[in-house]
């Protein structure tokens, strides 16, 4: 894909902003690389490349080459974002194993129909006790000291 970039940048003329198409390829590498900015460095040559081997037709060349270090400064600072927003989601997805971890819920299942199937099998799903309703204040204060108590 990116020498086929490459291949529309030689064609095209001086002003066109063919460099934002080197973008497409980075977001494509986000999922897949662990470093974009080997590929940041190749695109940065192959921008500059196209500077001297691309048509020059009307405008002048530092209006192009300001446009290419713009490009190429574009480029750069993606790859950047790109590679914190990585380092981010892998920190996110570790905190939340290590939150899992050390986190026990312990819940109460209360309901009116004592033949429900989470009220028979409670424990399977995931509660620690149960209230039928109604229920007195009493039986509540002894179930919910003894899920808290127990480890």
């Amino acid at each position: 894909m990116t020498t086929a970039i490459f291949m529309v940048d030689l064609l095209a003329p001086l002003w066109y902003d063919v460099w934002v198409l080197y973008l497409i390829p980075l977001f494509f590498m986000y999922q897949s690389a662990k470093r974009p900015y080997v590929y940041s460095a190749i695109v940065t040559l192959l921008i500059a490349v196209g500077l001297f081997l691309s048509p020059s037709d009307i405008p002048p060349f530092m209006h192009a080459a300001a446009n290419r270090i713009t490009g190429i400064f574009g480029g750069w600072g993606v790859s950047v974002l790109l590679m914190r927003l990585k380092r981010l989601h892998v920190s996110l997805l570790q905190a939340h194993n290590e939150l899992e971890k050390h986190v026990e819920v312990k819940a109460i299942v209360s309901s009116g129909y004592s033949n429900d199937p989470v009220m028979t099998n409670f424990e399977e799903h995931g509660f620690k006790a149960v209230v039928t309703k109604p229920f007195k204040s009493s039986d509540l204060s002894r179930i919910l000291h003894k899920v808290i108590t127990e480890t």
